[in-house]
């Protein structure tokens, strides 16, 4: 009689090359996007409470701004897009995931425009860079300068909407004209 060590009652099982571990199946990334879409939307909601010091008074430099452009860059258009809806619904409901006390009162405050340009920023970011192609497995100048431009886009949205919605909702504002001289002056390099 043989003995049977492999505890399989004399069958010969099939090597899978791993051991007597049965085969590994590939996860489909595709799959889990909403999963990450879950995910960024925690993360930006924990990055709204820390804050670089700006050069100027009262503009502070915030890492909410560089994960809302990272979702649409890293998920996608639609999936980043889809961060930002969960982080704005999570606000909308009263969690306190925005910088000033949650609840549908944030979009008449300053803060609203910014929101609104949250996710036109992460769809837009996500629409540019686009899905990498099979021939850009390794970091490319084009991949970079796509990515660069979808970033750059990104934070102008934001910035663009913030201050139109700022010049909707603040009456003193209203009677001065917009111009590109008033959004250079908070650059450190124009000062």
């Amino acid at each position: 009689m043989e003995n049977n060590t492999t505890g399989t009652g004399g069958q010969d099982l099939p090597d899978s090359g791993a051991g007597n571990f049965p085969p590994r199946k590939k996860t489909n990334l595709l799959r889990n996007r909403p999963v990450f879409s879950a995910l960024f939307a925690a993360i930006i909601a924990v990055s709204g409470f820390f804050a670089i010091p700006g050069i100027l008074p009262g503009v502070p430099i915030v890492l909410k701004n560089l994960f809302v452009v990272l979702s649409g860059t890293v998920l996608g258009g639609w999936y980043g897009g889809l961060s930002i809806v969960i982080f704005l619904a999570a606000g909308l409901i009263g969690l306190p995931v925005f910088v000033l006390p949650g609840g549908p009162g944030v979009f008449l405050t300053s803060l609203g425009g910014y929101l609104i340009g949250y996710f036109i920023a992460s769809l837009a970011a996500g629409l540019i860079s686009g899905k990498p192609r099979q021939s850009e497995k390794k970091i490319t100048a084009g991949l970079c300068l796509r990515l660069a431009l979808a970033s750059f886009a990104g934070f102008f949205l934001i910035d663009l909407c913030g201050a139109l919605y700022l010049r909707i909702i603040d009456p003193s504002i209203v009677s001065k004209p917009l111009c590109w001289r008033e959004w250079f002056r908070f650059l450190p390099v124009t000062r």
